[in-house]
């Protein structure tokens, strides 16, 4: 008797990128985007409020709806990458506000992040205020 087994290598994946843009659609969701990991089956978003709310939502690619939200909260965000090899660490987290029109989102543990009213696109904000390009 022959007995043949198959096999599936998986490779861990690495840390996620930070989020790289957060927009809003309205006073209730963020659109966010991130870079994709080409080893991942899908993403977790990881969001969190001061509040103890505590969720994960499951999306496919990025950009990326967040739906539900609190107006004129304040919530942290984080994306994990999902394979048959299990999560990836999470990306550092960014800090954004529903509601607003400029979402203040920082970096952790290193500079401040803004993101630009025009494009909505994040920028790092050096401690002494000024911008780094």
């Amino acid at each position: 008797n022959l007995v043949t087994s198959l096999c599936m290598i998986v490779s861990a994946l690495d840390p996620m990128d930070p989020i790289q843009v957060v927009k809003p659609q309205d006073s209730r969701t963020l659109i966010v985007e991130f870079n994709p990991n080409p080893l991942a089956s899908h993403y977790i978003i990881r969001i969190q409020d001061t509040n103890g709310l505590f969720r994960e939502d499951t999306v496919s690619s990025s950009p990326a709806q967040i739906a539900s939200l609190t107006p004129y909260t304040e919530y942290f965000l984080s994306v994990l990458a999902v394979n048959n090899a299990g999560r990836s660490q999470p990306s550092p987290s960014v800090t954004v506000k529903t509601g607003t029109v400029v979402h203040h989102v920082s970096f952790l543990p290193v500079g401040y992040w803004i993101v630009n009213m025009n494009t909505m696109c994040l920028a790092n904000l050096l401690p002494c205020g000024k911008t780094q390009i």
